[in-house]
């Protein structure tokens, strides 16, 4: 059991994710994830934001890596 559960963290397949906005909220929601994300099976890309200013900054240690459009 403890080996499966140790695969299925680390070489199960992972959905990748990627969080709109950089609002308090998704920062906190992309914290929590960070924190379960080999429960989850999830791998978090980083932030897209409508603001282009917001582009290349860090959010919980993620970077924003475009906008919406």
């Amino acid at each position: 059991r403890y080996a499966f559960a140790w695969l299925s963290g680390h070489a199960g397949p992972r959905e990748r994710l990627l969080i709109v906005g950089t609002n308090p909220a998704a920062v906190r929601l992309a914290e929590e994830l960070l924190a379960r994300q080999a429960d989850l099976g999830v791998a978090i890309c980083g932030f897209v934001d409508p603001d282009p200013a917001q582009v290349g900054a860090l959010m919980a240690g993620l970077g924003v890596i475009g906008t919406v459009k």
